[in-house]
């Protein structure tokens, strides 16, 4: 198997076990901060989300800083981080439409947004 069949089933199995899925307590992350081996590729930061009730998963100062922001926010009543960009197919057709290069190391990979959050409706 080479490294691209190995990372796309990878990336198969997180989605089966329902990685990046879910909201508030039940969310998952598709990328957990215990996933990556090496501390030193990143600012790897577990972080117990008081407006959550979970563990949050950061990989690098920027995420945890912003992670911050959006826990303070009074605006906000959910947080997902390493959320999934899914189907595939719909980031490629977007990428194109922005005339911008979908990411490709000799196979496709699964974008993913850092952090993505839900806000509360304003009250007119």
């Amino acid at each position: 198997m080479n490294r691209g069949s190995a990372i796309l089933k990878t990336q198969m199995n997180r989605l089966k076990d329902g990685r990046g899925q879910g909201y508030g307590k039940d969310y998952k992350p598709f990328i957990q901060a215990s996933d990556n081996k090496a501390p030193s590729e990143g600012y790897l930061i577990r972080e117990l989300g008081w407006k959550t009730d979970r563990i949050h998963h950061t990989l690098s100062k920027g995420e945890c800083r912003y992670l911050m922001v959006l826990s303070w926010s009074d605006a906000v009543v959910d947080i997902r981080e390493q959320y999934p960009l899914i189907p595939i197919e719909r980031t490629i057709e977007i990428a194109e439409q922005l005339n911008i290069k979908h990411i490709k190391i000799m196979f496709l990979l699964l974008q993913r947004l850092i952090l993505i959050s839900r806000l509360r409706r304003r009250k007119d």
